[in-house]
């Protein structure tokens, strides 16, 4: 079992997952522009969500930004893909997209 860090510069990109597996999911957030990072599709034979959390940065001022941090258990493997949204949830205006695909080890 081992922990996969992921920011928001490997989108696109595939990683290779075990049962049993957690990825750490680290993007860029700004809530009080009313962007924010929401799960669009996830495979939940495959993967679940055990925390989603955002932490505003030390420097950051009023309306400041920080980092929405989301942890994912591998349940079971196989291909796939996560996919996040940054947007508005009552326009559905998306500011960026992040897809992760993932495969066996």
């Amino acid at each position: 079992m081992k922990t996969i860090q992921v920011t928001d510069s490997v989108s696109q990109e595939t990683i290779a997952v075990a049962e049993g597996d957690q990825i750490e999911l680290r993007l860029e957030e700004t809530p009080t522009t009313g962007y924010r990072w929401e799960i669009t599709q996830i495979n939940n034979e495959q993967l679940t969500i055990v925390d989603n959390a955002y932490t505003l940065y030390e420097s950051a001022g009023i309306g400041g930004g920080g980092i929405r941090t989301v942890h994912i258990h591998v349940l079971r493997v196989g291909t796939g893909q996560l996919v996040l949204e940054n947007r508005q949830s009552w326009s559905n205006d998306v500011y960026k997209s992040f897809t992760l695909f993932y495969q066996p080890e």
